[in-house]
């Protein structure tokens, strides 16, 4: 062990009673043994602190921190202060890793010298099935096998999701680069992720799935709340802001990020008050300050995003979600078409298959009456009957 590096693991926890002993148990549970595994628990009021005061009894490598509720930005903060680990790693207190994630995330950040390694994670749901294959998208990473930011030319933010639980991170880059989270209800890892992703510049990826990320739990922000929307507000503007630091030209990527999860958040809110009042407040305030300078479809990588923007800011809140409904609706006839296309391209690749294995099958048959053939002409042991000795017989 002591020739391994010292790994941190960060977990914020609050009132993760019901899924804290599985997300435990998985850090315990890896097989890279040097870690330094911090839980701050974050005000919980459940059984909590009591689940996370026997891990800390039961093994020396855990550290448990108390601080008044502020949140997980907060908690990943004090975290980062306390860590001393040559790498980082977060994780949510329901969600768990695979037994081999940090030596497997190691292993390939050790051997490209990455500041970033970005693996892959899957959804699980409350009867425990996993689905999904997420943490990156393939198309968007660029033919090396370590790149930087400015390998990316566009859409960048679209390269990986904004939670910083499927990466491990170079302690001494997020320290350099004063790389924090924003201490706010909702998006608190945006600015984290996505500020570390534009100034790396040595990120790698791990195609293989480490993390399962557990939809739906307690844990998840709340989707009506009009404290959140503003929250999210805050987290990308701070993020136009430091894309501008960052000396790439990325205003039309965070445009585009931005719209994108503007969109996602209204398809969230369930409360028609929060959704007026959202309506009013981007139309009003925010447009001006995050949407500036994007007034036509020239600046949309993708044209559908534009014509829900524009029913988005034009007519009432019902135009708006008859919109949206006659646009759910496309996709999913879009995607119900992919769905076709893929399952007739998967039976034809399961007949080409059936045909190959025949003919593979017809072709070992042979060469075993060969090799039977020969054995007999010569009366040879099978370890001497080759296939240079059966090509002779068929010869003579």
């Amino acid at each position: 062990m002591e020739n391994l590096p010292l790994i941190s693991i960060i977990v914020p926890v609050y009132n993760a009673e019901k899924h804290l002993s599985v997300s435990c148990g998985c850090i315990i549970a890896q097989t890279y043994p040097n870690l330094e595994i911090l839980f701050i628990d974050d005000g919980s009021t459940d059984s909590s602190p009591e689940i996370l005061k026997e891990y800390e009894g039961s093994d020396n490598r855990v550290r448990v921190v108390r601080q008044e509720n502020r949140g997980a930005g907060a908690a990943r903060n004090l975290g980062l202060d306390m860590a001393q680990g040559e790498y980082l790693s977060f994780l949510d207190a329901d969600d768990f890793f695979e037994p081999e994630m940090v030596s497997k995330a190691y292993e390939k950040a050790r051997m490209h010298d990455a500041d970033i390694c970005i693996f892959r994670y899957d959804r699980v749901d409350d009867s425990n099935n996993r689905f999904g294959n997420l943490g990156y998208i393939s198309r968007l990473v660029p033919g090396k096998l370590c790149f930087g930011a400015e390998d990316i030319k566009e859409d960048l933010f679209k390269l990986t999701n904004p939670m910083a639980w499927n990466k491990l991170y170079r302690r001494s880059f997020i320290l350099e680069k004063k790389v924090r989270f924003f201490e706010i209800a909702t998006a608190n890892d945006l600015n984290f992720t996505y500020k570390s992703l534009m100034i790396a510049k040595r990120i790698v990826v791990f195609d293989e799935i480490l993390l399962h990320y557990r939809r739906g739990s307690g844990m998840t922000m709340g989707r009506s709340k009009s404290g959140d929307w503003r929250g999210l507000y805050d987290a990308l503007l701070l993020l136009k802001e430091d894309a501008a630091e960052s000396g790439h030209a990325r205003d039309k990527d965070v445009f585009n990020f931005a719209v994108q999860r503007l969109l996602l958040f209204m398809n969230r809110i369930q409360d028609t008050d929060v959704l007026h009042s959202c309506i009013k407040d981007l139309r009003c305030h925010w447009s001006d300050t995050l949407l500036a300078g994007h007034d036509d479809g020239s600046s949309y990588y993708d044209h559908r995003d534009f014509d829900r923007m524009q029913a988005l800011m034009g007519g009432d809140a019902e135009d708006y979600l008859l919109s949206e409904k006659k646009h759910l609706r496309n996709r999913f006839d879009e995607l119900q078409t992919q769905y076709s296309q893929k399952s007739e391209e998967l039976r034809a690749l399961q007949s080409k298959y059936g045909e190959i294995f025949s003919e593979y099958s017809e072709i070992s048959s042979l060469k075993r009456h060969i090799k039977r053939f020969v054995r007999k002409k010569l009366n040879l042991p099978d370890s001497t009957c080759t296939a240079e000795k059966s090509h002779e017989i068929f010869e003579q």
